[in-house]
């Protein structure tokens, strides 16, 4: 179900070339009830781009016709290569069916005849146009993220681990990947219930990605099983370090709700191109690893982490 967006909150970029028909646009606007000051215009393409990478923009109304003799196509084009991407908007002063579907193709939102426009036909068509884009984000955000945690989900790292295995084949690098498994975590869900046990996931995932570097990835693979990428580190010691420092993390007690959480944790950890060229079996090296952190953690109650070339 759509969600239909506040018109108070929305902010409209219009490109369009200083004439009288971009001040009827902007009194149509304005009679719709958007406030002057949530109204940013443009006249061509460049200067409406950098608008778009500085400010928060919620839709493009774009003419036509552009100031610096760019077609609306090229608008598009660029526009769409933002991120977030806004829904773009169409005005003409023509009912040209031709030009509607290429825009539309090239993935603008609405088609408006500026010969017709009216104030209720402008609004309906932003709030449409907003309401549908921020539908499909949440449906492309969930797609890669776990609901839970808001990390990465297993099928996102595997994308991101095929193309950092592309990017060390190019530049001769390693990667290092860790799966990470929570010892008797269902322990916590029985004593405290399910509600409980997601917040400490939570709190674990937060301190994961506290824990590395910006330029590393953390993902949860399952209920209690996670994973790190780690790239860009120079001489696989540095990687080392990077897992420690991960591990360490677990020494500290998670606090959720005013109980304090001992959790041990268990890792497996790989190398490219050391133990595999494929994101299959740089995983598959990593969880054998794993079984065996998983032994050692449960002989000395105590985190483990176990590289590849040890299990």
């Amino acid at each position: 179900m759509t969600v239909v967006p506040d018109r108070r909150k929305l902010s409209v970029l219009l490109v369009m070339p200083e004439t009288a028909l971009a001040r009827t646009v902007e009194t149509a606007l304005r009679d719709a009830g958007f406030e002057p000051g949530a109204i940013t215009r443009a006249m061509g393409l460049h200067d409406s781009i950098e608008i778009l990478r500085t400010r928060p923009i919620s839709t493009c109304l774009v003419h036509d016709t552009l100031q610096d003799d760019l077609s609306v196509f090229d608008f598009i084009d660029r526009a769409l290569k933002v991120e977030p991407a806004p829904p773009i908007i169409v005005l003409a002063s023509t009912n040209d069916i031709g030009l509607d579907e290429e825009c539309q193709r090239r993935g603008a939102s609405f088609f408006i005849d500026l010969r017709t426009l009216s104030g209720n036909e402008l609004e309906r068509a932003i709030r449409y146009s907003v309401g549908h884009a921020r539908q499909a984000n949440d449906l492309k955000y969930s797609a890669v993220h776990d609901k839970l945690t808001g990390l990465l989900n297993r099928t996102a790292f595997l994308q991101r681990l095929e193309e950092a295995l592309y990017r060390s084949h190019r530049s001769e690098s390693s990667v290092c990947v860790a799966c990470i498994d929570l010892q008797k975590f269902e322990v916590v869900n029985e004593q405290y219930g399910h509600d409980t046990g997601d917040l400490v996931l939570q709190a674990i995932a937060h301190r994961l990605k506290s824990t590395i570097r910006r330029t590393d990835v953390v993902a949860r693979f399952g209920s209690d099983e996670f994973g790190c990428l780690i790239e860009n580190f120079g001489a696989d010691g540095n990687a080392v370090e990077v897992i420690k420092k991960v591990m360490l993390g677990f020494k500290v007690p998670v606090r959720v709700e005013g109980e304090a959480f001992d959790i041990i944790a268990a890792a497996g950890i790989a190398m490219h191109p050391k133990h595999g060229d494929t994101p299959d079996m740089v995983i598959h090296i990593a969880d054998s690893a794993l079984t065996r952190a998983r032994t050692q953690a449960a002989e000395t109650s105590q985190s483990a982490y176990v590289f590849a070339e040890e299990s």
